[in-house]
Formats: structure tokens, sequence, C-alpha cells
């Protein structure tokens, strides 16, 4: 989680998510409940543009399952 908040600082957002995405598959509740993670969502959520459908989907699940959004 702190590498992909490191990723996030730099705005290369998808690699923070994908990192993010990876340590929710091996610890769901330690990621969607760390308050750091939730924050950093948040921020790249804010800086996802905006789609046909809404923001990213896969951004937008997992916003979703941290209570981010």
């Amino acid at each position: 989680m702190d590498v992909a908040r490191a990723f996030g600082d730099l705005a290369q957002d998808d690699v923070a998510v994908a990192m993010l995405l990876d340590a929710e598959r091996q610890a769901p509740q330690l990621v969607r409940h760390n308050v750091k993670v939730r924050e950093m969502i948040r921020t790249i959520y804010k800086r996802a543009p905006a789609t046909k459908g809404g923001r990213h989907s896969d951004m937008m699940n997992f916003a979703e399952r941290c209570r981010a959004v």
C-alpha cells in the first residue's frame, strides 16, 4: 500500500490502482478499511477523467468497496 501511495503521489494512477487491487486480493479487509488508502482513492478518483459510463469502472468499483465515494 505504501508503494501504491508513492505512485499515487507521482500521479501514476494506473500503477497505483493496480497495486492496490493486488493488495486487496491478498488482504481485502486491510486495504478496504485503511484511512490512507481511502484518501488516496478519493484523490485518484477526482483526477480520473469521466467516461461515458462514469469514472473508470475498476476504479469506481474499488472506490465503492473502500467507501471512498
